[in-house]
């Protein structure tokens, strides 16, 4: 097939320009429309993301709350545990009477060649027993005599067969402690009390 074109250069120039512009016209709408529609997807693909930034920011929010308040929890429980224990130790304390001021006192009341072995105290009476070793029998009866004498040791009680063998005597002593507030057994009666001895 033949095409003629029949117009004159005028006019074809004319025709020419009009079709560049009417192409040009096309695609300049058309990279517009798609211009508009990568815009909106570039809106749209920013929202949703920043949505999504914004609800993991807000769980990793929630997480750290929740590991916080584990924490503290698990510090809460720790500490309630401890208390526990401290007035456990303060009530096992107040039941009992300290026997280092007895100790104190039985080796000051101790003369030379006398040996204190072993000491129990019975909670339930408050009677101490005490062992020990004498070289002869008159060391044991000047410290039998100095317990006797002490205002703060009473009910001594002293079996005859301390008294039997002349030298190396084992000996068996039982006695009480006078409990008033002035003796050297004064216990902290609270535990702000305990504290202020510490």
């Amino acid at each position: 097939m033949i095409q003629l074109n029949l117009l004159p250069p005028k006019e074809k120039k004319e025709f020419e320009s009009t079709e560049t512009r009417r192409w040009f016209f096309l695609f300049g709408n058309r990279l517009f429309f798609f211009l508009i529609i990568f815009i909106l997807l570039c809106l749209s693909a920013y929202f949703y993301l920043s949505i999504i930034l914004k609800s993991q920011e807000k769980l990793i929010e929630i997480e750290e709350n929740h590991f916080k308040t584990s924490q503290l929890s698990q510090l809460e429980r720790e500490i309630e545990q401890t208390n526990q224990k401290l007035q456990e130790i303060y009530n096992l304390q107040k039941d009992l009477k300290p026997m280092t001021p007895v100790l104190e006192k039985l080796t000051d009341l101790r003369p030379e060649g006398v040996y204190l072995i072993g000491l129990s105290y019975q909670k339930d009476d408050g009677q101490i027993s005490l062992n020990g070793r004498a070289d002869s029998r008159e060391q044991f009866l000047v410290f039998q005599k100095n317990l006797g004498e002490e205002p703060r040791f009473i009910d001594l009680n002293s079996p005859i067969s301390n008294l039997l063998k002349q030298r190396d005597i084992n000996f068996n002593l039982t006695f009480k402690v006078k409990d008033n507030d002035n003796t050297m057994l004064k216990l902290p009666q609270s535990a702000d009390e305990l504290n202020e001895i510490q």
